[in-house]
């Protein structure tokens, strides 16, 4: 209940917020699967709320830094709106490490339920257009090991996160759904090799995170967008607004 009340206020206070928000090929995502959703991280909690308060469906679940959930109140609250705690070495320790086994439980069910679970792969916030790259292999970590434990492939779906403005208000904003792959390019070698398919399913998703983005220095008005759209064969329809 709260988080379907939350995701309506999101949605009216990003038309507020937003001037115009692109929300693209949302629709090309497949039904009935599991699908981890690796978005670029270059505006702090806005690039979830962006993705999760314009979305239709209603079984997308995050991972968020683990401190945020150090109070029991706030906690509470991540859980309401469907995100969990994933801890990193440079927060907790190689030791504590181990805490996002839990997490990692949650996601596998999830998964198991043909829901998504959306992470950042850059592993931090840092506010600019550009990934920061290399990318953290957690993202991918999880997605084997959920491929192992469901006993089938799982789909992962990058998403471009771009905006005119990364800090001022009534700018444009622009979410792209990038066409998924599945864990099973890699899996074999996964099998055999886990480091080389970890490096090498990182580097595949940064370049195919990478083409998601658009350069808004490029964009001007929106002749110049549509520019940019086909360069990056993004032949979709642009709707004004949200959806």
């Amino acid at each position: 209940m709260i988080y379907n009340f939350l995701q309506f206020f999101v949605k009216v206070a990003l038309n507020f917020y937003f001037r115009t928000i692109y929300f693209l090929n949302e629709k090309s995502l497949p039904e009935n699967q599991p699908i981890i959703i690796a978005a670029n991280h270059s505006n702090s909690a806005m690039d979830a709320l962006l993705i999760s308060g314009l979305y239709k469906r209603k079984d997308l679940y995050w991972l968020a830094r683990g401190d945020i959930f150090k109070r029991k109140l706030m906690a509470k609250f991540m859980a309401a709106v469907k995100t969990a705690p994933i801890y990193r070495s440079s927060e907790v320790g190689y030791v504590d490490i181990k805490r996002n086994n839990e997490s990692f439980k949650v996601c596998f069910d999830l998964l198991n339920q043909n829901k998504m679970v959306g992470l950042f792969p850059e592993g931090v916030t840092i506010h600019e257009r550009k990934l920061q790259v290399p990318f953290k292999k957690g993202l991918a970590r999880l997605a084997f090991q959920a491929h192992e434990n469901i006993g089938r492939p799982v789909l992962i779906v990058p998403v471009g996160v771009s905006y005119h403005s990364l800090i001022k208000p009534r700018t444009d904003a622009f979410v792209y759904f990038g066409e998924p792959f599945s864990t099973e390019m890699f899996y074999d070698t996964y099998c055999q090799n886990p480091n080389k398919a970890l490096k090498d399913f990182t580097l595949y998703l940064e370049k195919k995170l990478n083409d998601e983005i658009i350069n808004y220095d490029l964009v001007t008005n929106q002749n110049d967008l549509n520019k940019v759209l086909d360069t990056q064969n993004k032949k979709v329809f642009l709707e004004k607004g949200i959806k």
